[in-house]
């Protein structure tokens, strides 16, 4: 499911098959977070800035731990100067100092 994302032709429904996944009871945090951050690529991909926003503070809430990923990712470029974009990082990077 998670590999339609980036290949369905449906990408709206693809998102919102893996949304519903993350929210599945019984998923781990961290697979959660690591859904809802594929989510956040694909989104942003596709211009949906805010959905993007959205799953990639979905993912925080989950546990994303993943700073080089939010660094690098060439998907999430246009998020980088965001003021809440930056304030994830900055969520991520003290959730990662605590560890």
């Amino acid at each position: 499911m998670l590999l339609r994302l980036f290949f369905a032709d449906d990408q709206g429904a693809s998102v919102d098959n893996a949304q519903a996944l993350a929210m599945t009871a019984g998923i781990a945090p961290r697979a959660r977070a690591q859904i809802h951050a594929l989510v956040a690529e694909r989104q942003a991909i596709a211009g949906d800035f805010r959905g993007a926003m959205a799953s990639l503070k979905s993912a925080r809430e989950a546990g994303l731990l993943d700073l080089l990923w939010l660094d690098k990712c060439p998907a999430l470029d246009s998020l980088r100067l965001r003021a809440d974009f930056i304030s994830i990082v900055s969520d991520v990077q003290t959730a990662v100092a605590k560890k």
